[in-house]
């Protein structure tokens, strides 16, 4: 799994919408992976559909994530070794 500093990589979540209904919610966000490659590169996007629970303490807290990629880059986008990036059917 590549990290700082020989990789540079950045998830940007953008436009969340958040449902709360007593001590759960739902969020439905999208989302930018950005990577460095010779330059910065957007090589995938997609949506979140995630489920959160408040917790006794008051804490929210993640309880599923279901991601949907919507395209990647024709680029080599792996971040793991011999592992490129493919969509996911929606």
């Amino acid at each position: 799994i590549s990290h700082a500093p020989a990789d540079y990589h950045k998830h940007v979540v953008v436009e969340p919408l958040i449902e709360i209904d007593g001590d759960t919610a739902t969020v439905s966000s999208d989302f930018l992976y950005v990577q460095d490659r010779e330059g910065p590169l957007i090589s995938h996007f997609g949506r979140y559909a995630d489920v959160l629970a408040r917790g006794a303490d008051g804490v929210w807290r993640f309880c599923r994530r279901a991601i949907q990629t919507e395209a990647v880059s024709q680029s080599d986008v792996s971040t793991i070794e011999d592992n490129p990036g493919t969509a996911l059917a929606p």
